[in-house]
């Protein structure tokens, strides 16, 4: 990640605004984690709380709708306490 960050290939700033503009109102991204894969490419796993499925599948196709998001799927969703639903979304990130 330091060599993407330092060669300027990789930007927070971009991901976490293209991640805004895909985020239904009623899911919160909990925790985010990028991790560069041997071929350079940029994975994002990111642990995510929805008031329903359908509200995460929602952030699932808007993902792939941005076109900076790529073989999004989840990994793991269980149902809380409360009746909201958790997940945990695996996408790749297509930086330019």
């Amino acid at each position: 990640m330091n060599v993407l960050i330092g060669e300027r290939l990789f930007s927070w700033t971009d991901l976490l605004n293209r991640l805004a503009t895909t985020l239904p109102d009623e899911v919160r991204i909990t925790a985010m984690r990028p991790r560069v894969e041997k071929d350079g490419s940029v994975t994002v796993v990111m642990a995510v709380i929805g008031r329903r499925v359908e509200d995460i599948d929602q952030f699932m196709a808007n993902l792939e709708a941005n076109g900076a998001f790529v073989d999004v799927y989840s990994r793991e969703e269980t149902a809380a306490e409360d009746g909201s639903r958790l997940a945990t979304i695996e996408a790749r990130y297509v930086h330019k």
